[in-house]
């Protein structure tokens, strides 16, 4: 008899156990949230997927019209005459992003990329123009709910 109490007295209490370590791994860090809007947004942008790049930005803030300058721009590229066309391609990499600061509802990161820009051009003559482009930039951002927002940065996109 005791030892069955013993038994179940185990089995609960592994019981427990499990519920409440399982709860341990459900959390994401404020910094990781801020790390995987920033990732967002430069796979939106590489993807010259504006809506997504945008909804990564606070609503009307500079970067969120940073993203609808840039989207203007590059629908815009083309020289003029038929069968004449510039076709351009960008690419982001993230190579890190550190530190994250987050205080409050306020965060800042420093981003460090890596961009491929290719350039075609098309008409009369046939060109291709690439280039590697390594740098780094400060982002600003907001909390807005439970989201991470990026409203700034200290280049503009």
């Amino acid at each position: 008899m005791k030892s069955q109490k013993k038994i179940w007295a185990l089995l609960i209490l592994a019981v427990i156990l499990m519920v409440v370590l399982s709860g341990c791994g459900g959390t994401v860090s404020e910094e990781t949230k801020v790390e995987n809007v920033i990732t967002k947004f430069f796979q939106a942008l590489s993807d010259e997927d504006w809506n997504k790049a945008r909804s990564c930005c606070v609503y009307n803030s500079l970067e969120y019209n940073s993203v609808t300058e840039m989207e203007e721009q590059w629908n815009n590229i083309y020289f003029g005459g038929s069968g004449v066309g510039v076709e351009l391609d960008l690419d982001f990499v993230i190579d890190n992003i550190d530190p994250i600061i987050v205080t409050g509802n306020h965060a800042q990161a420093h981003v460090y990329y890596s961009a491929i820009l290719l350039l075609l051009y098309e008409g009369e003559s046939h060109w291709e123009w690439e280039e590697l482009l390594n740098g780094d930039w400060w982002f600003y951002l907001q909390k807005v709910g439970n989201d991470w927002k990026i409203y700034n940065d200290d280049e503009g996109v």
